[in-house]
């Protein structure tokens, strides 16, 4: 079940560009309210669904890591869409596409965190794929 899932999440972003350019007439904040708040609604029943009923309990009980992630998932969320709608979606996308890359790197740099050898070959393989993709770079 879950090789299904991270497959059919590859498959759900790789659309996001061609969603996001089908639509004519919303703006970056129309897109982001609707996007933002059926998410919300999945998520508050998602984790009633796995906390037993206990949706406020395990919200509160994030603390301020979950205040600092839910801000950033806004920042990358109206970053992303902004993206896509000012630039081609191949550009946004591969940019996308680095974000794994850039979080071992900055898990390195900021928490000290090990990055296995077989990670920095993928990292340098996979910009290697890009450089040859987007020769601008």
């Amino acid at each position: 079940m879950g090789l299904f899932l991270v497959f059919m999440a590859g498959v759900l972003w790789s659309t996001v560009g061609l969603g996001i350019r089908l639509i004519d007439e919303a703006v970056v904040w129309q897109i982001l309210l609707y996007r933002s708040f059926s998410l919300s609604v999945l998520l508050a029943v998602v984790i009633t669904i796995r906390s037993k009923g206990r949706l406020w309990r395990t919200v509160r009980a994030t603390g301020w890591a979950g205040v600092i992630g839910g801000l950033a998932l806004i920042a990358a969320y109206a970053g992303g869409i902004y993206s896509l709608q000012k630039t081609s979606v191949a550009n946004a996308l591969l940019l996308f596409a680095t974000a794994p890359f850039m979080a071992a790197v900055l898990g390195r740099i900021v928490l000290g965190e090990r990055v296995r050898v077989a990670t920095w070959v993928a990292i340098f393989v996979a910009i290697l794929g890009i450089g040859a993709y987007h020769p601008s770079i």
